[in-house]
């Protein structure tokens, strides 16, 4: 009876993250990461000084942690004044933003294109065009200018410029390979449902580093999107789909279990673990990953959610 309640309240879960919200509620998207929550004080007290020099040096994949709970903790006139007030208005440009682009595909939300009203659609195009217009301001010599970047690579998918997501992701290539965030973004821009193909899926898969964070994720990420859109972005069959799934959660689960991952991006893995387990019924891993999510809910897969 516990087995049959906990499972129930999981796949509600998953259903309800699937189907996005209109804005961003309480969740914490810190992950505990001290950086994150230390800089939000600083921006709230108007230390703005302060926080670019605490987190210089991060790593690349514990600032994007940083920029999405900033982005998501503050409200447009917090993060405006800032970059109106700084001397280093960098950060603050890149947080600005990707709090635009957060509120566009929170209007949007991630449905088929053909049932976005013209009005989503139109207030889509214009927070985009916000987020487009601030990382732009970034400078290329800046410390964030990595990570703009990868913000960038979502922002162009969002604007159908699929020249430009390749061009922002070679940049990203080039000043980090061992960064997850690029390859996410990157991997959902060139799916088939953006205008991509499976063929360019296939080029990214077989030309991943040399990092296991970084491939079960994007692994992950695809199985995922091959479930929800019954589309093998594997390449092959569905039926093969299924078998494959089945065989993919059983080695990363026990690659991760001999060997656990130990840096944040622990928690989109278990995110990805979890979502998988529940797409193909299979309960105890399901149940596994999800006490391991410790109720932190990643932006890939489950989006800005309350």
């Amino acid at each position: 009876m516990k087995i049959f309640v906990l499972f129930f309240i999981a796949v509600s879960i998953v259903l309800l993250f699937r189907r996005r919200v209109k804005k961003a509620g309480k969740m914490d998207y810190s992950f505990g990461l001290k950086s994150a929550q230390d800089a939000l004080t600083c921006i709230k007290e108007k230390r703005y000084a302060d926080v670019s020099k605490d987190i210089s040096g991060i790593h690349p994949d514990e600032l994007t942690v940083i920029v999405d709970y900033l982005a998501l903790s503050l409200d447009e006139k917090q993060i405006q004044e800032w970059a109106d007030t700084a001397s280093e208005q960098n950060l603050a440009l890149l947080v600005l933003g990707v709090y635009y682009n957060h509120q566009a595909w929170l209007v949007r939300t991630h449905q088929r294109a053909d049932n976005v009203s013209d009005n989503e659609a139109l207030d889509f195009f214009e927070l985009n065009l916000l987020s487009l217009t601030s990382l732009k301001k970034v400078k290329e010599t800046s410390i964030f200018f990595g990570e703009t970047c990868s913000r960038l690579i979502r922002v162009c998918m969002g604007q159908n410029d699929h020249e430009s997501v390749d061009t922002y992701f070679q940049k990203c290539l080039e000043t980090n390979r061992d960064s997850v965030w690029p390859y996410l973004h990157y991997c959902e821009a060139i799916e088939p449902k953006w205008g991509g193909s499976i063929e360019k899926v296939k080029a990214l898969n077989s030309s991943l580093p040399d990092n296991r964070s970084i491939r079960h994720i994007i692994t992950l990420k695809v199985l995922l999107d091959s479930l929800q859109n019954e589309e093998n972005l594997f390449g092959g069959t569905l039926s093969e789909l299924h078998d494959k799934a089945a065989d993919l959660l059983h080695q990363i689960d026990e690659d991760v279990t001999v060997k656990p991952i130990t840096s944040i991006n622990r928690y989109i893995l278990f995110n990805y673990m979890f979502s998988v387990s529940a797409e193909v019924k299979n309960n105890k891993l399901m149940l596994k990953y999800y006490k391991l999510m410790k109720g932190y809910f990643t932006l890939h897969p489950s989006g800005v959610v309350v």
